[in-house]
C-alpha cells in the first residue's frame, strides 16, 4: 500500500479480488462435477481423477486469464501440456506420438 493512496482506490482493488474468486470456484466445481460424473460412468482408473483434478485447477484460471489479458502464460500451459504427455505415455492406450504430434502442433 501507497503511503497517499486514497481509501477508495484500495477498497476498489481489494474488491476486484472477489469476482475472480467466484468465477474460478463456481468453474472448478463444474469443472470437477462433469469429470466426477465421467469418472463414474466410465469406471475409471486412478489416473483419470488426477488428469480432472489438475483441469479442474488450471481451466478456470487459465479461462479467467485469457478474458481479462488475452494470453495464455507459459506458466500454466506448458506444465499441462507435459502433464499431459506423461499421461499419454502412463495412460496405457497408445497414440504416444500422436499425442506428440498434437501437443507440437497446438504449440
Amino acid at each position: 500500500m501507497e503511503v497517499n493512496e486514497h481509501p477508495d482506490a484500495i477498497a476498489q482493488k481489494q474488491s476486484s479480488v472477489w469476482p475472480w474468486f467466484a468465477f474460478w470456484v463456481v468453474a472448478m466445481l463444474i469443472v470437477a462435477g462433469v469429470g466426477l460424473l465421467a469418472g463414474v460412468a466410465e469406471n475409471a482408473p486412478p489416473v483419470f481423477w488426477v488428469r480432472t483434478l489438475l483441469l479442474a485447477v488450471a481451466l478456470p484460471t487459465l479461462i479467467w486469464t485469457d478474458l481479462r489479458t488475452f494470453r495464455l502464460p507459459d506458466a500454466i500451459t506448458l506444465p499441462l501440456v507435459v502433464a499431459g504427455l506423461m499421461l499419454s505415455i502412463f495412460d496405457g492406450r497408445g497414440g504416444v506420438l500422436l499425442s506428440i504430434a498434437g501437443a507440437v502442433t497446438g504449440y
